[in-house]
């Protein structure tokens, strides 16, 4: 079996390259942040879209984009189409905490969004996925209805990691879910899914959250399944 995780990192002479973070991840040459998902948890959502046959996907939080790589290759397998959103925030301040408080910044000019359409060609998804420059909840409803005809049937969330942001980006995506779907969240941990995030997931998702990738072979990837 292909091993798409290593083929990443053992990639070399484009415009960016990719390296070992030291914590299991891979990150971007000359950039601290942001740092991917690590192997484990990549072949578990490539895995999660083929298993459930998903077909209409969003991703916050492009990074790099090699979730999005994942997620993709799982998205080629059944046909589907998935749309990644980033503002690039997090790669501009080199700080994945620093923006909590600022006003929406949507970064333009950023290695991330190169990485991650490089990625896509390099995995031949073009037809797949689709990536977008946008901040949430402002701009994520009109960049979906710019890709997707159908309802959504799979979201992973790995945007802004504070309580406050988190229920925005939760409730914006409940009128384009569809009736059975798949929600991933990464760094399922304590200090950012507080009282007030389990409540917004229990009142948009109405389904049960559970640990799929632990630490240390993940960060506490965590998924919803409402699969009948």
């Amino acid at each position: 079996m292909t091993n798409y995780y290593q083929e990443i990192l053992s990639l070399k002479g484009q415009e960016v390259e990719y390296e070992p973070s030291g914590y299991g991840h891979i990150k971007m040459v000359k950039h601290h942040f942001p740092f991917s998902i690590k192997e484990k948890e990549f072949d578990y959502l490539r895995d999660l879209i083929i298993r459930y046959n998903l077909k209409s996907g969003y991703e916050l939080g492009t990074g790099m984009g090699v979730s999005t790589a994942a997620i993709g290759l799982g998205f080629k397998f059944t046909g589907g189409k998935l749309v990644t959103i980033d503002s690039y925030i997090e790669e501009h301040l080199e700080s994945y905490g620093a923006y909590e408080y600022i006003p929406p910044k949507l970064v333009y000019e950023n290695d991330g969004y190169k990485s991650a359409q490089f990625l896509i060609n390099h995995f031949k998804l073009e037809n797949t996925v689709f990536p977008e420059i946008g901040w949430s909840p402002d701009n994520i409803l009109g960049l979906l209805d710019k890709h997707l005809n159908s309802k959504i049937d799979f979201v992973f969330y790995d945007g802004g990691h504070f309580d406050h942001q988190l229920v925005k980006d939760i409730e914006i995506i409940a009128p384009k879910l569809a009736d059975n779907f798949v929600i991933a969240f990464h760094d399922f941990h304590p200090d950012f899914f507080t009282k007030r995030v389990m409540s917004a997931i229990e009142r948009v998702f109405k389904s049960p959250l559970k640990i799929a990738v632990p630490r240390p072979d993940g960060e506490d990837l965590s998924v919803i399944i409402k699969n009948k």
